[in-house]
């Protein structure tokens, strides 16, 4: 029972949930089996025990004292107590979903030929409805708004009073807005993965947005310049999309706002790392909007990538003063598995950029080495570090040691050629004779070529010192 779907569902609803659904389950109307009772008040008094406290025919006794273990019984009382709960969580969707419970009553009304109370009900509505954002969701309510409106005119034989312009506005806007979000999502996994998708309704409808009177609207134009950005790389239309981001965010939902700054942000990572100098800007300013404005905070969690991402950036820009301050206030938004290695590695970063060695290296001797990829970052930073400080001894050390901790760990074929490359051109570099100018133009070479190493930038730095 304990990996069951019942208790996966259980373990998921918060205090105050539980306290509601306890009611919603004494009430007659949702359920009349006190088995179904018994079983919920079993999970709340022997959750905290775990799994022993789980086995079937242990929960069976509780609820049938000194009968046998049956267990199609059991798994009947668990379909029940599951059953109410999705019944719960469903009503809870519903009831929180501005204008649903007013637009099925209304529907009531014009099923009941109540057109006094159905009018009521779809004015109800459409006040609950000018108060969310413009989002898909909002122009399908509007559309079934205007349906509802459509059929109780036509039950009236008022055809001559219809809102089909209205109806199908709404049902246009909707769906333009959802199939644009939907092929930014396609272009943005595309890019990652190489899959194949097809377009061809896509392009039909951005040919149609370029002369239909929706072209201006603020919801499906941020969607359709979020698709020219994924799509083809079109700059003038990241940076309508970044001003409609910051300056018209309280027209979307927090849910499109995110997307939209996710698209956004991609963009910008993306030509950051092809070397465009404009970008690293672009970026950071994203990330400080997004924390700002809690876009990149869910559940009160900053991710530790956002955190590592936006310090490596402000390290770019030379941003001290602010990503001391930042690495700080943002420390306790980490999830507490990371926080301490996150904020103490990229202390170390931050003073290794302000060649800071000595506290830089008393740092990384502290970084978490469970956390794999971090401590091979730190490795790396410690590599620098030593080359740096001409400490050759510790470099050639630290360089066996870092090629066979390599070759034991089972890592991810990218992650491993990234960490390997940088052995390799590190040991050519420390190795590299004075005066070999054809070797020397012949490792510059290979480093600006390798696919897989982000340190060329520090490599070719240390390569041109070498005289």
């Amino acid at each position: 029972m304990y990996k069951s779907d019942l208790f996966l569902v259980f373990s998921s609803l918060s205090p105050s949930e539980k306290r509601v659904f306890s009611k919603f389950l004494n009430s007659p109307f949702f359920n009349q089996k006190q088995k179904t009772l018994d079983l919920w008040d079993y999970l709340l008094k022997n959750a905290k025990f775990g799994a022993p406290a789980f086995k079937k025919e242990k929960v069976f006794e509780s609820l049938f004292l000194g009968e046998p273990y049956t267990d199609k019984e059991m798994r009947h009382i668990m379909s029940w107590l599951l059953k109410a709960i999705e019944q719960f969580l469903a009503y809870s969707e519903y009831k929180s979903t501005p204008g649903t419970e007013t637009l099925y009553l209304a529907r009531a009304y014009k099923n009941r030929k109540l057109g006094k109370l159905f009018q009521k009900s779809i004015r109800r509505t459409e006040t609950q409805l000018s108060k969310t954002q413009q989002g898909q969701d909002y122009f399908y309510n509007s559309y079934l708004v205007e349906f509802e409106k459509y059929e109780f005119a036509e039950s009236l034989q008022r055809s001559s009073e219809n809102n089909l312009r209205e109806m199908n506005v709404a049902l246009d806007k909707h769906l333009l807005i959802s199939k644009l979000k939907q092929a930014c999502l396609l272009r943005s996994h595309q890019s990652v993965f190489k899959t194949d998708y097809d377009f061809t309704l896509v392009e039909l409808l951005l040919d149609f947005i370029k002369t239909s009177v929706y072209k201006n609207d603020p919801t499906i134009a941020a969607f359709h310049n979020c698709y020219l950005a994924l799509n083809k790389e079109d700059e003038s239309a990241f940076q309508n999309l970044k001003e409609t981001i910051k300056h018209k965010s309280v027209l979307f939902s927090s849910k499109d706002l995110r997307i939209l700054y996710l698209f956004s942000m991609n963009f910008a990572i993306r030509k950051l790392n092809t070397g465009d100098p404009a970008y690293p800007r672009e970026a950071f300013e994203l990330y400080r909007f997004g924390l700002v404005n809690d876009i990149l905070i869910v559940d009160n969690v900053l991710s530790h990538f956002a955190y590592n991402n936006i310090v490596s950036i402000g390290l770019k820009l030379k941003e001290f003063d602010w990503l001391e301050h930042f690495i700080e206030q943002y420390k306790l938004l980490i999830l507490p598995r990371y926080r301490e290695s996150y904020f103490t590695y990229n202390r170390a970063r931050i003073f290794f950029t302000k060649r800071d060695y000595t506290n830089a290296m008393k740092l990384l001797h502290q970084v978490d080495e469970r956390d794999l990829l971090l401590n091979l970052d730190a490795k790396v930073m410690l590599l620098k570090l030593y080359f740096e400080l001409d400490e050759y001894d510790a470099l050639s050390s630290l360089l066996a040691s870092f090629k066979v901790m390599l070759t034991r760990k089972k890592l991810l074929s990218y992650h491993k050629t990234h960490y390997s490359n940088i052995i390799k051109f590190t040991n050519r570099l420390l190795h590299l004779k004075p005066r070999d100018q054809k070797a020397h133009d012949k490792l510059a070479h290979d480093i600006r070529a390798a696919e897989m190493l982000q340190e060329k930038e520090w490599l070719l730095e240390q390569l041109g010192m070498v005289k």
